[in-house]
Protein backbone atom coordinates (compact mmCIF):
# COMPACT_ATOMS: atom_id res chain seq x y z
CA UNK A 1 0.00 0.00 0.00
CA UNK A 2 1.79 3.76 -1.01
CA UNK A 3 0.35 6.90 -0.78
CA UNK A 4 1.82 10.49 -2.16
CA UNK A 5 0.72 13.53 -0.17
CA UNK A 6 2.24 16.84 1.44
CA UNK A 7 5.03 16.60 3.48
CA UNK A 8 4.09 16.77 7.20
CA UNK A 9 0.86 15.40 6.81
CA UNK A 10 -0.79 13.12 8.92
CA UNK A 11 -2.62 9.72 7.36
CA UNK A 12 -4.84 7.69 9.28
CA UNK A 13 -5.75 4.54 7.80
CA UNK A 14 -9.17 2.51 9.10
CA UNK A 15 -9.91 -1.36 7.97
CA UNK A 16 -13.40 -1.76 6.85
CA UNK A 17 -13.38 -5.38 8.37
CA UNK A 18 -11.80 -5.02 11.48
CA UNK A 19 -12.40 -1.89 12.45
CA UNK A 20 -9.13 -1.21 12.81
CA UNK A 21 -7.16 1.91 12.70
CA UNK A 22 -3.96 3.37 12.32
CA UNK A 23 -2.07 6.78 13.00
CA UNK A 24 0.74 7.64 10.41
CA UNK A 25 3.08 10.57 10.57
CA UNK A 26 4.92 11.62 7.23
CA UNK A 27 8.23 12.84 7.73
CA UNK A 28 9.26 12.03 4.02
CA UNK A 29 10.44 15.19 2.26
CA UNK A 30 9.16 14.43 -0.95
CA UNK A 31 5.33 13.49 0.56
CA UNK A 32 5.43 9.51 -0.27
CA UNK A 33 4.24 6.86 2.29
CA UNK A 34 4.33 3.25 2.03
CA UNK A 35 2.81 0.88 4.47
CA UNK A 36 4.01 -3.21 3.93
CA UNK A 37 2.07 -6.35 4.21
CA UNK A 38 -1.07 -4.39 4.46
CA UNK A 39 -3.82 -7.36 4.40
CA UNK A 40 -5.61 -7.62 1.29
CA UNK A 41 -9.31 -5.24 1.79
CA UNK A 42 -11.01 -2.29 1.55
CA UNK A 43 -9.39 0.65 3.65
CA UNK A 44 -10.62 4.16 4.67
CA UNK A 45 -8.14 6.53 3.50
CA UNK A 46 -7.82 10.37 5.20
CA UNK A 47 -5.25 13.06 5.51
CA UNK A 48 -4.78 16.60 7.50
CA UNK A 49 -2.33 19.22 7.05
CA UNK A 50 -0.72 20.54 10.78
CA UNK A 51 -0.14 22.96 12.23
CA UNK A 52 -4.30 23.79 11.26
CA UNK A 53 -6.07 21.34 9.54
CA UNK A 54 -7.67 23.74 7.02
CA UNK A 55 -7.42 20.86 4.74
CA UNK A 56 -8.78 17.69 4.87
CA UNK A 57 -9.46 14.36 2.34
CA UNK A 58 -11.13 10.88 2.67
CA UNK A 59 -11.53 8.17 0.53
CA UNK A 60 -12.12 4.44 -0.12
CA UNK A 61 -9.34 2.20 -1.46
CA UNK A 62 -8.79 -1.03 -2.19
CA UNK A 63 -5.88 -3.54 -1.33
CA UNK A 64 -6.19 -6.58 -4.16
CA UNK A 65 -5.11 -10.35 -3.26
CA UNK A 66 -2.03 -9.72 -5.50
CA UNK A 67 0.19 -6.56 -5.77
CA UNK A 68 -0.39 -3.24 -3.99
CA UNK A 69 -2.94 -0.42 -3.57
CA UNK A 70 -1.67 3.12 -4.28
CA UNK A 71 -3.76 6.48 -3.65
CA UNK A 72 -2.72 9.79 -4.54
CA UNK A 73 -3.81 12.07 -1.39
CA UNK A 74 -4.09 15.74 -2.51
CA UNK A 75 -4.72 18.79 0.02
CA UNK A 76 -5.37 22.00 -0.81
CA UNK A 77 -2.50 24.60 0.06
CA UNK A 78 -3.19 25.88 3.74
CA UNK A 79 -2.78 29.98 3.47
CA UNK A 80 -0.02 32.25 4.78
CA UNK A 81 0.03 35.69 6.43
CA UNK A 82 3.96 37.25 5.32
CA UNK A 83 5.03 40.49 6.34
CA UNK A 84 7.82 42.81 8.02
CA UNK A 85 7.90 44.69 11.41
CA UNK A 86 8.82 48.14 11.69
CA UNK A 87 10.33 50.04 14.63
CA UNK A 88 9.03 53.25 15.88
CA UNK A 89 11.74 54.53 13.49
CA UNK A 90 10.75 52.41 10.27
CA UNK A 91 13.66 50.04 10.62
CA UNK A 92 13.53 46.27 10.61
CA UNK A 93 12.50 44.83 14.17
CA UNK A 94 13.71 41.34 14.61
CA UNK A 95 13.05 38.67 17.22
CA UNK A 96 9.42 40.50 17.93
CA UNK A 97 7.23 38.04 18.86
CA UNK A 98 4.17 37.70 16.05
CA UNK A 99 0.81 35.70 16.66
CA UNK A 100 -2.62 34.35 15.15
CA UNK A 101 -5.20 33.52 17.69
CA UNK A 102 -8.77 32.17 16.51
CA UNK A 103 -11.56 34.06 17.02
CA UNK A 104 -14.70 32.20 15.45
CA UNK A 105 -15.98 28.93 16.39
CA UNK A 106 -13.74 27.28 14.63
CA UNK A 107 -11.21 27.05 17.76
CA UNK A 108 -12.69 23.74 18.92
CA UNK A 109 -11.24 22.21 15.41
CA UNK A 110 -8.32 24.12 14.98
CA UNK A 111 -5.02 24.88 17.53
CA UNK A 112 -5.83 27.91 19.26
CA UNK A 113 -2.58 30.52 18.29
CA UNK A 114 -0.41 29.72 15.92
CA UNK A 115 3.15 32.53 15.99
CA UNK A 116 6.91 32.46 15.10
CA UNK A 117 9.43 35.71 15.88
CA UNK A 118 10.89 38.09 13.17
CA UNK A 119 13.76 37.14 11.49
CA UNK A 120 16.76 39.05 11.78
CA UNK A 121 15.19 41.66 9.06
CA UNK A 122 12.22 41.62 11.07
CA UNK A 123 10.11 39.40 8.22
CA UNK A 124 7.83 36.78 9.80
CA UNK A 125 5.67 34.22 7.80
CA UNK A 126 2.73 32.83 9.50
CA UNK A 127 2.21 29.12 7.41
CA UNK A 128 -1.30 27.07 8.11
CA UNK A 129 -3.73 30.25 8.83
CA UNK A 130 -7.03 28.43 9.44
CA UNK A 131 -10.08 29.16 7.01
CA UNK A 132 -11.25 31.17 10.14
CA UNK A 133 -11.59 34.71 12.03
CA UNK A 134 -8.33 35.05 13.60
CA UNK A 135 -7.03 38.09 15.48
CA UNK A 136 -3.42 38.96 14.64
CA UNK A 137 -0.67 40.54 17.53
CA UNK A 138 2.86 41.77 17.85
CA UNK A 139 5.05 42.47 20.79
CA UNK A 140 4.69 40.42 23.77
CA UNK A 141 3.11 40.43 27.09
CA UNK A 142 6.10 40.07 29.39
CA UNK A 143 8.83 42.93 28.13
CA UNK A 144 12.00 43.38 29.77
CA UNK A 145 14.69 45.62 29.82
CA UNK A 146 17.26 43.15 28.65
CA UNK A 147 14.47 41.01 25.97
CA UNK A 148 11.66 42.46 23.94
CA UNK A 149 10.51 46.13 25.30
CA UNK A 150 7.62 45.93 23.29
CA UNK A 151 4.61 45.40 24.86
CA UNK A 152 1.87 43.53 22.70
CA UNK A 153 0.22 45.61 20.26
CA UNK A 154 -3.39 44.23 18.13
CA UNK A 155 -3.44 45.04 14.70
CA UNK A 156 -3.95 47.04 12.93
CA UNK A 157 -3.07 49.46 16.61
CA UNK A 158 -4.41 49.05 19.31
CA UNK A 159 -3.33 48.14 22.87
CA UNK A 160 -6.49 46.28 23.47
CA UNK A 161 -7.86 43.14 21.94
CA UNK A 162 -11.37 44.44 21.58
CA UNK A 163 -10.35 47.08 19.29
CA UNK A 164 -8.41 44.60 17.05
CA UNK A 165 -9.16 43.79 13.49
CA UNK A 166 -10.22 40.25 12.39
CA UNK A 167 -7.94 38.76 9.33
CA UNK A 168 -9.66 36.07 7.16
CA UNK A 169 -7.88 34.82 4.57
CA UNK A 170 -9.18 32.15 1.71
CA UNK A 171 -8.36 28.66 1.58
CA UNK A 172 -5.08 28.71 -0.32
CA UNK A 173 -4.46 32.19 -0.15
CA UNK A 174 -1.13 33.51 0.37
CA UNK A 175 -1.10 37.11 1.89
CA UNK A 176 2.10 39.02 1.64
CA UNK A 177 3.29 42.72 2.44
CA UNK A 178 1.79 43.44 5.75
CA UNK A 179 3.55 46.06 7.63
CA UNK A 180 3.29 45.85 11.57
CA UNK A 181 5.06 49.08 12.87
CA UNK A 182 5.89 49.04 16.62
CA UNK A 183 5.04 51.85 18.88
CA UNK A 184 7.37 53.71 20.99
CA UNK A 185 9.00 51.10 23.84
CA UNK A 186 8.47 52.06 27.43
CA UNK A 187 11.63 54.15 28.98
CA UNK A 188 13.63 51.58 31.37
CA UNK A 189 14.29 52.92 34.74
CA UNK A 190 15.82 52.16 37.81
CA UNK A 191 14.24 51.38 40.73
CA UNK A 192 16.44 51.69 44.87
CA UNK A 193 14.89 48.39 46.77
CA UNK A 194 16.19 47.26 50.23
CA UNK A 195 15.52 43.82 51.88
CA UNK A 196 15.15 43.68 55.21
CA UNK A 197 15.00 41.22 58.20
CA UNK A 198 11.68 41.96 60.21
CA UNK A 199 14.40 43.28 62.86
CA UNK A 200 15.16 46.06 60.40
CA UNK A 201 18.56 44.84 59.23
CA UNK A 202 19.90 44.43 55.87
CA UNK A 203 19.78 41.03 54.19
CA UNK A 204 22.56 40.32 51.68
CA UNK A 205 22.91 37.97 48.88
CA UNK A 206 18.76 38.24 48.42
CA UNK A 207 17.27 37.79 44.88
CA UNK A 208 14.93 40.84 44.34
CA UNK A 209 12.46 39.69 41.35
CA UNK A 210 9.61 41.85 39.73
CA UNK A 211 6.82 40.00 37.81
CA UNK A 212 4.37 40.78 34.86
CA UNK A 213 1.64 38.95 34.90
CA UNK A 214 2.90 36.32 37.04
CA UNK A 215 6.32 35.78 35.31
CA UNK A 216 9.73 37.25 36.41
CA UNK A 217 11.46 39.65 33.94
CA UNK A 218 13.39 41.56 36.04
CA UNK A 219 15.95 40.81 38.94
CA UNK A 220 18.74 41.97 41.28
CA UNK A 221 20.55 40.53 44.01
CA UNK A 222 21.23 42.86 47.83
CA UNK A 223 24.66 43.48 48.30
CA UNK A 224 26.01 43.02 51.86
CA UNK A 225 23.76 46.06 53.60
CA UNK A 226 20.53 44.41 51.35
CA UNK A 227 20.39 47.09 48.67
CA UNK A 228 19.74 46.67 45.51
CA UNK A 229 19.09 48.36 41.92
CA UNK A 230 16.14 46.97 39.99
CA UNK A 231 15.36 47.94 36.56
CA UNK A 232 12.02 48.22 35.21
CA UNK A 233 9.89 49.99 32.05
CA UNK A 234 8.02 52.92 33.18
CA UNK A 235 4.45 52.57 32.78
CA UNK A 236 3.62 48.88 33.58
CA UNK A 237 2.47 47.21 36.87
CA UNK A 238 4.88 44.93 38.94
CA UNK A 239 4.70 42.65 41.39
CA UNK A 240 8.00 42.44 43.91
CA UNK A 241 9.48 40.09 45.38
CA UNK A 242 12.79 39.03 47.52
CA UNK A 243 13.51 35.57 49.04
CA UNK A 244 16.67 34.04 50.61
CA UNK A 245 16.96 30.10 50.91
CA UNK A 246 17.36 29.31 54.95
CA UNK A 247 20.11 26.53 54.10
CA UNK A 248 22.12 25.06 51.79
CA UNK A 249 20.12 21.52 51.27
CA UNK A 250 17.27 21.44 48.38
CA UNK A 251 14.57 21.01 51.50
CA UNK A 252 15.78 24.09 52.97
CA UNK A 253 12.97 26.82 53.49
CA UNK A 254 12.35 29.85 51.44
CA UNK A 255 12.33 32.88 53.68
CA UNK A 256 10.41 35.63 51.21
CA UNK A 257 8.22 39.20 51.87
CA UNK A 258 4.77 39.31 50.61
CA UNK A 259 4.54 40.59 47.13
CA UNK A 260 4.32 44.28 46.47
CA UNK A 261 2.48 45.73 43.96
CA UNK A 262 4.59 49.36 41.94
CA UNK A 263 3.76 50.85 38.73
CA UNK A 264 7.70 51.90 37.51
CA UNK A 265 7.53 55.38 37.15
CA UNK A 266 5.27 56.52 39.48
CA UNK A 267 6.10 54.91 42.56
CA UNK A 268 9.07 56.60 42.83
CA UNK A 269 10.71 54.20 46.05
CA UNK A 270 13.02 52.96 47.72
CA UNK A 271 11.12 50.51 48.13
CA UNK A 272 11.47 48.03 51.19
CA UNK A 273 10.74 44.34 51.26
CA UNK A 274 10.83 42.92 54.73
CA UNK A 275 11.65 38.92 54.99
CA UNK A 276 8.56 37.98 57.18
CA UNK A 277 7.12 34.81 55.13
CA UNK A 278 8.85 31.01 54.87
CA UNK A 279 7.62 28.50 52.49
CA UNK A 280 8.25 24.90 52.62
CA UNK A 281 8.51 23.08 49.01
Amino acid sequence: MSFVHPPGSTLSIGHFYFAQIGHYHFAATDGTFALADAAPGVYTVSAELPPFVSAQQQMIMIVPEVGCGSQDVGLRTTSELRGIVLDPKGQPAPRIPVELEVLSSAAEKYSTTIGEESDAKGAFALVGVPDADVRLSYGTDHPSSEGCRYPVVYYPDSESPSHAAALRLRMGEKRTGLVLRLPPPPRVAHLAIRVLKPNGSGVGEAFVDALLSGLITESAKTGPDGRAELTCLVGLRYQLTAHIFAGLTPSAPVIRNRPAAMVCGKDSGPFTLTLDHQERF
